[in-house]
């Protein structure tokens, strides 16, 4: 429908497309408009009588939906993005100037295009922006993420950041690419990634992944290329941990707690039937042994007397764990575990915005800090030490991060909205950068002092 104004009011109405229209565009001196629907058809018509004036042409190999236009800043010229995967610049007229198909898969699906003053920018439906010149001849692409991001974590082998989304992909970047947007990579998997862990010592054969159909996946981080994957049948991972540099162990929503043997290929090393749901998992290699923590989701009637909520010690050796100790102090579900990477210190956060560390002495764990007054307003989703233990960082539903300082019982830093719809995961580098991810589906870099 076409409106004449101001005050704007029903001129006329033109039945051109067989289909919903999805995108009507004015030209910049608005002598020209151009609409597009999912009958494939573009149109063309006159800016100011609403006139109709041609179809744009059907060139072999374009097919689908047309879902997005827009104008040259001159009006020369106009981009549009199909389900195809394809980009097309046209005349004004409806004669094809350029075109450039993407991508095979649904998520190469252009559903987005913008003209700016350095030419013509298309998103797919995977989240990937790609630049154009004006004869459609492609110059640099960004890749995205789109949906949440689950998991972040840091490969020190490469110096290379990753992060696990719901758009079933894991990201990665190094310093450099991350905080220009040049050189980002993407792994495509075939499901949510619920977890995602990077190398913490040479020797093991790639990062590893775990999607939310409980497949584990090994990936050589410099090629962005899956190298090993098994079909664990453990369901979605709660928490994904190295036990060496050649086992992990994963906490899944089945209730099972799993090693896994990544060194050759990937094989079940071990498998515990949890008593209930896993809430949170963390695990350590020392001197002393190899630690796993991992808590469970209270299971009975929430009555006025407060039940404790027990932090379960296995001691794993080969290939059998074995529980060891229960460290009891939260009196709600364990939402978050981390370790300090010398082993000797465990942080635990709660439902109930409560945080305490637990120190082991080589023999026994004892009960550490319990002072901490945490302003978070919801549950603490995600820990994390920096490498010099110095630091404890703590992210929330509430959108906030806190830094805190081991030996005090105060807040060193609250950093307020880092992510919109809470914070999902944290990490540290080996530079003491911090990295957040967040149900936004964005990352963020900070420098601790």
């Amino acid at each position: 429908s076409f409106s004449k104004g101001p005050p704007f009011a029903y001129h006329r109405r033109e039945e051109r497309h067989s289909n919903f229209v999805t995108a009507a565009r004015g030209s910049p001196d608005g002598g020209a408009m151009v609409s597009a629907g999912m009958d494939g058809l573009i149109a063309a018509y006159d800016g100011k009588t609403s006139e109709f004036k041609a179809e744009f042409e059907s060139p072999a190999g374009k097919s689908g939906s047309v879902w997005a236009l827009a104008w040259s800043p001159d009006g020369s010229k106009v981009v549009s993005g199909g389900g195809d995967k394809s980009v097309r610049i046209w005349s004004p007229t409806g004669s094809q100037v350029g075109s450039a198909v993407v991508g095979k898969d649904a998520g190469d699906m252009q559903v987005g295009v913008s003209w700016l003053e350095q030419g013509p920018v298309s998103v797919a439906l995977d989240g990937t922006l790609r630049k154009w010149d004006a004869s459609c001849a492609a110059l640099g692409e960004l890749q995205g993420t789109q949906g949440s991001v689950n998991a972040v974590s840091y490969d020190k082998v490469s110096g290379t950041y990753l992060w696990g989304a719901s758009c079933q992909s894991v990201g990665l970047a190094t310093a450099s690419a991350f905080q220009t947007g040049a050189g980002l990579k993407r792994v495509k998997l075939r499901t949510s990634v619920a977890q995602v862990l990077g190398r913490q010592e040479q020797g093991a054969a790639g990062c590893v992944a775990s999607t939310q159909d409980g497949t584990m996946w090994v990936i050589d981080p410099a090629a962005a290329t899956v190298v090993k994957e098994l079909k664990a049948d453990v369901g979605s991972a709660v928490g994904l941990e190295w036990l060496s540099s050649a086992q992990v162990v994963v906490a899944t929503r089945k209730k099972v707690l799993a090693g896994f043997d990544v060194g050759g290929g990937i094989s079940e090393a071990w498998r515990i039937h949890l008593p209930g749901e896993p809430t949170a998992l963390a695990a350590t290699s020392t001197k002393a042994g190899t630690f796993v923590a991992v808590t469970i989701a209270f299971e009975g009637v929430v009555t006025a007397k407060k039940v404790a909520r027990p932090i379960h010690i296995y001691n794993v050796e080969g290939s059998t764990a074995k529980p060891l100790v229960q460290l009891e102090h939260h009196v709600a579900d364990v939402t978050a575990l981390s370790f300090t990477s010398d082993g000797l210190r465990l942080a635990s956060g709660d439902g109930e915005r409560k945080l305490a560390t637990w120190n082991f002495d080589g023999e026994s764990w004892q009960l550490g800090h319990t002072g901490w007054s945490s302003s978070h307003t919801a549950r603490i989703s995600c820990l994390g030490w920096a490498v010099d233990g110095c630091n404890l960082v703590s992210g929330s539903l509430d959108r906030h991060v806190q830094v805190w300082n081991a030996g005090e019982t105060s807040a060193r830093l609250k950093v307020e909205d880092v992510h919109k719809g809470g914070v999902n995961s944290i990490c540290f580098d080996d530079k003491k950068a911090l990295v957040t991810g967040g149900a936004d589906g964005c990352l963020k870099l900070y420098q601790l002092a």
